[in-house]
């Protein structure tokens, strides 16, 4: 997901056209961004969750770390843009009654955008073709790029990127229709011969704003909003990052935690979660398959099933389930089976402080599935009675197979889920 910063201001004067994802003033001036069906999309602050935010309790310091990249800027010393950064994420760390902190973590020579590595890098393009190959204007003066985990909604990788070259479209300031940029630790403004003087620490702030899980604001007074005037945070600044790390709202999941049916597989039995004990998937393709010990009818549910699943920590997050839905006749020119997804995730779960994600199979999905393997099997006596849920198939968000399972558990009924709601 992309936050891209693409105004150059004069006098507070707005001079290039809205970024595509500019939206018109609503109740609620901040904006932030939520997982919906397994998307990133950007939202008002309504409802429930769940809202992308770090979740802080990660880091052994409860800080989110940062690196700079080591080359610093062409126009400034590695000390000047450290200390100007440093002020810019104390802007956001002094809201009372936050969790909010920041460490540098050192420098590093890593510069673009990295969004797998987990690793938050500042860094100058003195070309400015990262940013743009990345997503940004040609007007763009810095871009955050995040990414977040679509199960859960946490922020796992946040990388700055700021132009040390030029920018260029639209209507620029003082009419420039090109002009380099030269980054400052003291002044905004226009020069001549044709350059745009740009601020460290006030765009440096804004896009900590976008680090923390802030999209831009509708107030056009605030540091959040798409072209700033401001290097300090106004009240609706403060708002936003209060909403998200002081009382965030619940997940949209209504889980009840009433489901304690852990199963045990042909492969073994992994009994509880956190107790140490795991099962490897044997059969199927690549060897996915996780097979029940005790296939589950189907004719002993009327409202679908909860599943909740808890991968090793290592899984970062489980993006869909498959029932592998079948006859248990595993010869014959009536062996029926097939496979029949969940969908996206429906919540995340925690039990004995391990990290589960359960699913929604409704009703309907298991009453297609009936149909289905009746209409591809006629002759075959294909009933309701006579399926069950015999095997589990599980994938990551990168549609890789999940072969190690630390419990599994599935219960009758939806937002029937193993665990607490996280």
């Amino acid at each position: 997901m992309r936050r891209q910063d693409i105004f150059c201001l004069v006098a507070g004067v707005v001079l290039a056209t809205a970024a595509a994802n500019f939206v018109a003033p609503t109740a609620h001036a901040f904006r932030v961004f939520k997982v919906v069906n397994g998307r990133s999309v950007e939202s008002d602050p309504v409802g429930c969750g769940p809202f992308e935010r770090w979740n802080l309790s990660r880091f052994p310091d409860r800080k989110i770390p940062y690196y700079i990249n080591s080359n610093g800027s062409a126009d400034l010393s590695l000390a000047h843009v450290t200390k100007a950064l440093g002020d810019a994420f104390l802007l956001w760390k002094t809201i009372p009654n936050t969790p909010i902190d920041f460490r540098l973590a050192g420098y590093t020579s890593a510069i673009g955008y990295n969004p797998d590595d987990n690793n938050n890098v500042i860094f100058w393009d003195e070309s400015g073709k990262s940013l743009r190959l990345a997503g940004a204007g040609p007007e763009a003066l810095a871009l955050t790029v995040t990414r977040a985990n679509l199960t859960t909604a946490e922020l796992e990788d946040a990388d700055i990127g700021f132009n040390g070259g030029s920018i260029s479209g639209g209507t620029l300031p003082c009419g420039f229709v090109t002009a380099p940029v030269q980054w400052s630790i003291t002044e905004e403004r226009c020069a001549f011969p044709p350059k745009r003087i740009a601020k460290v620490k006030k765009w440096g702030a804004h896009e900590v704003g976008h680090l923390l899980g802030l999209a831009h604001s509708t107030v056009k007074t605030a540091l959040m909003f798409i072209g700033p005037t401001t290097e300090v945070l106004m009240p609706d600044d403060v708002a936003g990052a209060k909403f998200l790390y002081e009382n965030l709202p619940p997940p949209c999941s209504n889980c009840n935690s009433n489901c304690n049916s852990f199963l045990s597989f042909v492969e073994g039995n992994p009994s509880i979660p956190g107790d140490g004990v795991f099962v490897s998937a044997v059969g199927g393709m690549n060897n996915s398959n996780f097979d029940l010990s005790s296939p589950i009818p189907l004719n002993s549910t009327t409202d679908g099933f909860t599943v909740t699943v808890f991968p090793p920590a290592s899984v970062q997050s489980v993006n869909q389930v498959v029932l592998i839905i079948t006859n248990l006749q595993h010869t014959g020119v009536c062996q029926v089976g097939g496979g029949f997804g969940s969908g996206s995730p429906r919540g995340a779960v925690s039990s004995n402080g391990v990290r589960g994600f359960y699913f929604n199979v409704p009703q309907s999905t298991l009453n297609f599935a009936v149909n289905f393997l009746a209409q591809q099997n006629p002759g075959c006596g294909v009933t309701v009675n006579n399926l069950f849920v015999e095997v589990l198939f599980l994938e990551d968000n990168f549609s890789q197979p999940i072969t190690t399972l630390d419990a599994t558990a599935i219960c009758p009924g939806q937002n029937n889920c193993a665990g607490n709601p996280l």
